[in-house]
């Protein structure tokens, strides 16, 4: 769980800079989130349980 996460505030952390960088394209980064949280039960369960600690995960699931 402490990797899921590390994981977690990895991914939101990068949701959060790409908020900030207007001229970036973020399609992939994106992906890959979603891509995480459908193949990660122990991300997903961490965001389902503390949406507010991960929002910008929380508003992709």
């Amino acid at each position: 769980m402490m990797f899921a996460e590390m994981l977690a505030d990895v991914l939101g952390g990068g949701l959060q800079a790409l908020e900030r960088t207007q001229e970036s394209d973020n399609d992939e980064w994106i992906s890959y989130c979603r891509f995480i949280l459908g193949q990660s039960p122990a991300v997903l369960t961490l965001v389902e349980a503390h949406p507010g600690w991960w929002s910008h995960l929380s508003a992709l699931r």
